[in-house]
């Protein structure tokens, strides 16, 4: 089977565009099919929205996406919406658990999506949900941050990839800050794999964002609101993104991400050597 994923993943990654009926009518296919299996999950988070049951993912799903450990529980006492507030941290982790996707077509390794609407892979998206599996299970957490690197475009970490589409621009440059806190998670052996994995192509990455996205003055800047990750926000558009602004003179929030950048590849770069940040 791996003989035959290989070079259709390749393929894939080739033939990759923004348009296209047959790519999106192949798409929509591949969606339907992650839809059928996800069912069961579903099912059981809207028993528990009503009540009717508890929001819990027996071990044998939990096991078909290699995970071993249930996810945190939390439990209140003393209070008069405590069982709501344990359904709702239950649902936030079955959430997670049904957005994370097995190696596919798209991706040898596991990845995750922001949710059913959007079934890709999202830079800085993937930085903030690696946060959230680190506390349940930090190998799936390197998973996706892995799934962030090894989609790039060049030296370029890509806003979104998705089975049958790639876009030409980046994102907040979370993912060095994520890759620490993740680090610091795992034992130490898969910690320094991670660190080897992912130091070298984020600090090429760092080295892009340089050549291509910094003023002649020396500040940052977005080459579209869709790169600011926030790009529905009043300063980047209006609220049904018809009429997006031009970017690359607001882009204060983007300078002050790259110093972060820095710093935590500075983090990285000492680990690598043996140190700790």
């Amino acid at each position: 089977m791996t003989e035959i994923i290989r070079p259709l993943r390749r393929l894939l990654r080739q033939g990759r565009s923004s348009t296209g009926r047959v790519a999106a009518f192949a798409g929509s296919g591949t969606r339907g099919l992650h839809y059928l299996w996800h069912l069961l999950i579903w099912s059981r988070i809207s028993a528990g929205r009503s009540g009717l049951l508890p929001i819990e993912l027996p071990p044998e799903i939990l096991r078909r996406k290699g995970i071993e450990t249930p996810p945190p529980h939390l439990r209140v006492a003393g209070h008069a919406q405590a069982t709501a507030f344990e359904r709702g941290f239950a649902e936030v982790y079955a959430l997670l658990f049904a957005n994370l996707q097995q190696a596919d077509l798209l991706s040898p390794t596991r990845h995750a999506i922001p949710g059913p609407a959007f079934r890709g892979v999202y830079l800085w998206d993937s930085a903030f949900i690696a946060q959230v599996w680190r506390w349940w299970d930090a190998e799936v957490a390197a998973d996706v941050l892995k799934a962030v690197i090894d989609l790039r475009d060049g030296d370029r970490l890509q806003h979104v990839v998705t089975e049958f589409h790639q876009s030409r621009y980046t994102q907040p440059p979370l993912i060095g800050w994520a890759l620490l806190e993740v680090i610091n998670a795992l034992p130490k052996d898969q910690a320094q794999s991670l660190l080897e994995h992912a130091y070298e192509p984020l600090r090429r990455y760092q080295a892009w964002l340089d050549a291509n996205r910094q003023l002649a003055e020396g500040l940052y800047f977005w080459a579209h609101p869709h790169e600011s990750g926030v790009e529905n926000a009043p300063r980047f558009s209006n609220t049904d993104e018809s009429s997006l602004r031009d970017t690359r003179a607001i882009g204060a929030s983007m300078s002050s991400m790259i110093p972060m950048s820095r710093g935590r590849m500075h983090c990285a770069a000492k680990m690598a050597t043996g140190g700790r940040p």
